[in-house]
């Protein structure tokens, strides 16, 4: 008697794929969780839906959020295929971070394990140094998310968006790369890390902070690779420099360069230092921390934890018989009068000093206990500055001026026919700005305000006020000169005279 046959419900090879298939769906579940391309209110039918559909799923939303990606950047079909064959990245912030190959960089370290989250710290770096940044930002803005920022030609710009977990590892990394605790959560740290480039060794310094949220990381950009800059290349203009390119020469005297925190002070200096002759002269430096290298310089950092500060480090430099002494910044009474003495008994002297306006660097000194008579025998010349964000050559349009504009302009006898604007393309991040200028604001020392210095005869709340408006003026003419070149804007011109 034959029976009739059936299929066995029971299949050994469908078993095996319907287990396989499971796995992978929760593998995907897990990597994807929290994915930065949806957001929080459609997150539960994302994962519900990976959880069924698994790679399918993923692959239909990543194809979909290259395609709105490209769309927001302007970009062609052939990016959406560079994305998903992981050769290009737009950031979550619209700003291309990668369209190119992207720059090799390498950490050696044996301080932290984990070689995907490292890789994930090379790439972050990567893109920093290839967009220009000169600050990194890690800040958790919620319980659930962290953000990334890049500080590039002075502004800060939303990089991408971490899951809070993801963020902490990356954190965390950099903390065991920077010599820091990474147990320590709210105590504030600092430390330092450098990294191998093609271009060179790049360093980087950390500090870190407890916050709402968790804990932020703000990282320096250190980049001793970069090519020097001439006075000339940094914005120092003809008749600038005829007054600067003597005094530069003297043997005796301070020279001082005032502005705020970020108006690259210490990159000017750097300049001038690197016009003297490192082989016929002793040049010292005090800096916190050191920044570029000078080859034949002796350069010394401050470590206030184990007692090397400015005052006591300048003390010993003096018995080193230096014939140029750079001091990163002037910050207490001792400081500013073993640098004026200096200054006065044969050496060169070069300093930095936190102020809004070459006036109110004098007035500062002055308040720290500096004497008149020290004052104006020790300070040669004072150089204020800023920092202007020049437009992007590639992009930039010529202007449209409003009637307000077109009539401050006509009073001035100023033609805006050369006048342009910031559009934005991929080169410069879609900003329409590439890179910065300076604007500088001179002082020399002449007998007129030696004299007023001495014999106490101008108010010292005068003097400031009428030095501000002397720097804001000198600036906005730097500034509105710039602007007729057709290297920066009106806007940017007003935001940068408007601060001061």
């Amino acid at each position: 008697m034959n029976l009739p046959t059936t299929d066995l419900c029971f299949n050994p090879v469908r078993f095996v794929l319907l287990a396989f298939w499971f796995y992978w769906c929760v593998y995907l579940l897990n990597a994807y969780y929290k994915t930065p391309m949806v957001s929080n209110s459609r997150r539960p039918f994302c994962n519900l839906m990976i959880l069924f559909f698994g790679p399918l799923f993923v692959f239909g939303l990543t194809v979909v959020n290259a395609v709105k990606t490209v769309e927001a950047n302007n970009g062609s079909v052939y990016d959406v295929f560079a994305i998903l064959l992981g050769k290009g990245k737009f950031s979550k912030s619209g700003n291309p971070s990668k369209t190119r190959s992207r720059l090799n960089v390498v950490i050696t370290t044996d301080k932290f394990n984990n070689s995907v989250v490292i890789s994930r710290v090379e790439e972050i770096i990567a893109d920093a140094l290839e967009m220009r940044a000169s600050d990194l930002l890690i800040n958790p803005v919620s319980a659930e998310e962290t953000q990334l920022r890049f500080r590039i030609d002075g502004m800060l710009r939303t990089i991408n968006t971490y899951p809070a977990q993801e963020a902490v590892a990356i954190i965390n990394s950099i903390k065991a790369i920077s010599s820091m605790d990474v147990a320590e959560k709210r105590r504030a740290q600092d430390g330092a890390f450098s990294v191998k480039t093609d271009n060179g060794p790049v360093s980087f310094r950390a500090a870190t902070a407890g916050v709402l949220h968790g804990e932020k990381i703000s990282i320096r950009v250190l980049n001793q690779a970069q090519k020097p800059l001439s006075l000339k290349e940094l914005g120092f203009r003809a008749k600038q420099l005829e007054i600067v390119a003597p005094r530069l020469k003297r043997n005796s005297g301070m020279i001082l360069v005032c502005g705020p925190t970020g108006s690259g002070k210490s990159t000017t200096i750097y300049s001038m230092l690197r016009t003297l002759d490192f082989d016929q002269k002793n040049v010292i430096t005090i800096e916190d921390p050191i920044e570029y290298i000078l080859p034949n310089a002796s350069q010394i950092e401050v470590n206030e934890k184990a007692g090397i500060t400015f005052a006591s480090t300048l003390r010993s430099v003096l018995r080193q018989d230096p014939d140029v002494i750079y001091i990163g910044e002037i910050r207490d009474q001792e400081t500013a009068q073993i640098a004026m003495q200096a200054a006065q008994t044969g050496h060169q002297v070069f300093a930095t000093l936190h102020s809004s306006s070459n006036a109110a660097a004098l007035v500062r000194l002055v308040d720290l206990g500096v004497k008149p008579m020290l004052l104006v025998s020790a300070v040669d010349m004072l150089i204020s500055q800023r920092l202007v964000k020049k437009l992007c050559n590639k992009c930039s349009t010529p202007a449209t001026l409003t009637d307000s504009q077109m009539s401050s302009l006509a009073e001035r006898k100023i033609s805006g026919g050369s006048l342009r604007a910031p559009a934005g393309c991929k080169d410069c991040g879609f900003t329409g700005y590439y890179g910065r200028t300076g604007l500088f604001d001179i002082m020399v020392l002449d007998d007129e305000i030696k004299a007023q210095l001495l014999d106490g005869s101008i108010s010292v709340g005068k003097f400031k006020q009428f030095g501000d408006d002397s720097c804001r003026t000198n600036m906005q003419k730097s500034a509105m000169a710039l602007a007729l070149e057709g290297r920066t804007d009106l806007q940017e011109v007003k935001r940068v005279v408007s601060n001061l």
